[in-house]
């Protein structure tokens, strides 16, 4: 003979099977599911070993503008021009390289000193990202470094520089290249250091109130530290013209153990909606100080 339970025991046993159900669920939702990606699914290289950390160019001891680009990478290790018409063949010339709009020159013309300078042309990026830029690799700045660059820049014209991108400091380890972009703030032409990839630390910018706009059609000098952490040890500080104009402590690397190899100097990126014509001249890379 079967035999039944009273109601208020019956009672009992369903609310203890709800709360055990609940308790279940939140449990579920809270966790983190061991394929959750992490950084280093995105990995494409192995960590570099090690490299250089010191670098300049002042563009005056050569003749051709292939001459910056040696065999055995002792200085520039690649020219990136990329028009968003989506032309690939890059034309080379004594003095000039050019893919469709994107281009370089050797020119003597617009001088901050001696010879020569490098002018940078770039269309509004399309479909494709549109870029005229100089890159160096083979570097090694990694966690607790100290990393000094130093560049002059002269951007062409008086129209607005919104969008625009002149220093990539990346890492190749991981796809994408992520890691710290000067660039110009959306209608104001302000300079602040954003994170590519959004994985190496928050974007710093300049105090609104205390901002400095980028002085137009002239030379300016950008000075960038970085005191490199993946945590809170990390400082940024970024001169314009020798004024301190950004200034900010927290993440500025990927990972503990990401190395920084590779820089980019030019228009890395022209996002605006304009053609924009810049020059740059006397690059310095450097784990010491450049402050005069």
């Amino acid at each position: 003979m079967r035999q039944s339970f009273p109601n208020n025991i019956l009672l009992t046993l369903s609310i203890i099977f709800c709360i055990s159900l609940f308790i279940t669920s939140c449990e579920s939702d809270n966790s983190v599911s061991d394929d959750a990606p992490s950084i280093e699914d995105y990995r494409v290289s192995p960590r570099p070993t090690g490299g250089i950390g010191e670098f300049s160019s002042d563009f005056d001891s050569v003749a051709k503008l292939k001459d910056l680009f040696p065999d055995d990478l002792s200085r520039w290790t690649y020219l990136q021009l990329v028009d968003p018409s989506g032309t690939g063949d890059t034309v080379l010339e004594d003095k000039k390289a050019y893919v469709g709009r994107s281009s370089a020159e050797l020119q003597s013309i617009q001088l901050r000193s001696d010879c020569c300078a490098i002018r940078l042309a770039a269309p509004p990026s399309g479909n494709t990202v549109s870029k005229a830029a100089f890159q160096k690799g083979g570097f090694f700045f990694e966690s607790g470094d100290d990393l000094w660059v130093s560049a002059w820049f002269f951007i062409e014209g008086f129209e607005n520089y919104q969008s625009m991108f002149l220093i990539d400091i990346e890492t190749s380890e991981f796809e994408g290249s992520p890691g710290r972009r000067i660039m110009m703030s959306g209608g104001d032409n302000i300079l602040k250091l954003e994170s590519k990839g959004n994985v190496s630390g928050p974007e710093y910018g300049q105090i609104k109130q205390e901002a400095i706009p980028f002085p137009k059609n002239q030379w300016v000098r950008i000075m960038v530290h970085l005191r490199l952490s993946a945590g809170q040890e990390g400082l940024t500080e970024i001169w314009q013209d020798g004024v301190k104009i950004i200034s900010h402590t927290g993440q500025n690397l990927t990972t503990d153990r990401t190395v920084y190899d590779r820089f980019q100097f030019g228009l890395t990126a022209n996002s605006s909606t304009t053609d924009k014509v810049m020059y740059i001249d006397d690059i310095v890379i450097s784990k010491q100080s450049l402050l005069d």
